[in-house]
């Protein structure tokens, strides 16, 4: 999994696209998707987390890729 800060490679919505989004044409230029944990009596740290691109067949399921996390909480 690859650490991904803010910009361009961490966007996650493509609208049906895949590789061939471009950003530039598109309004939707800043974070859209997030994992949210809330346990008052617990602390939550993020392991790891990544955007997957990848899909089967010439349609997406969705306009956004999947974000996965592995989350660990004490």
């Amino acid at each position: 999994m690859s650490r991904l800060r803010d910009g361009t490679a961490s966007n996650t919505y493509h609208g049906y696209e895949g590789a061939a989004y471009d950003l530039r044409r598109h309004h939707l230029a800043w974070r859209l998707d997030w994992v949210l944990f809330r346990r008052a009596d617990q602390l939550v740290h993020v392991e790891t987390s990544d955007i997957v691109r990848s899909h089967r067949g010439p349609l997406y399921p969705s306009d956004h890729y999947r974000v996965v996390s592995d989350l660990n909480w004490e």
